[in-house]
């Protein structure tokens, strides 16, 4: 096999017995590693679903985004229901919420980032 950088010259054959077409650049088995690495990696990923790949990866975010739809909900009821100090402080206490999912997004993403690095 040819070496890393190797050509293969017009009048030869390459490995899948096809004759190329002028000088061919054939890679050896160190050069296609990342292709095993990439396949490895899609197949752990396929048995664990996104959302639970992300909830394990930031725990707060998901969390955050319930309790927010939860207090928008019981909100709207309870305006609904005329009870409009309780509409009103349940508004209020969904923009501290959203604003707690904002930093649990912000902070999981730098935590992300500082791993990488």
């Amino acid at each position: 096999m040819a070496g890393v950088g190797s050509t293969v010259p017009a009048g030869g054959v390459k490995q899948g017995g096809t004759a190329p077409r002028g000088n061919v650049v054939v890679p050896n088995a160190e050069e296609l590693e990342w292709v095993t690495i990439k396949s490895q990696l899609e197949a752990a990923h396929q048995n664990e679903s996104l959302l639970m790949r992300r909830f394990k990866e930031n725990p707060f975010v998901p969390i955050g985004c319930i309790f927010t739809a939860c207090v928008l909900t019981y909100g709207i009821y309870s305006f609904s229901k005329g009870r409009s100090k309780m509409s009103q402080k349940m508004m209020r206490l969904r923009i501290v919420a959203q604003g707690a999912t904002l930093v649990a997004l912000v902070g999981g993403v730098m935590m992300g980032a500082g791993q990488k690095i």
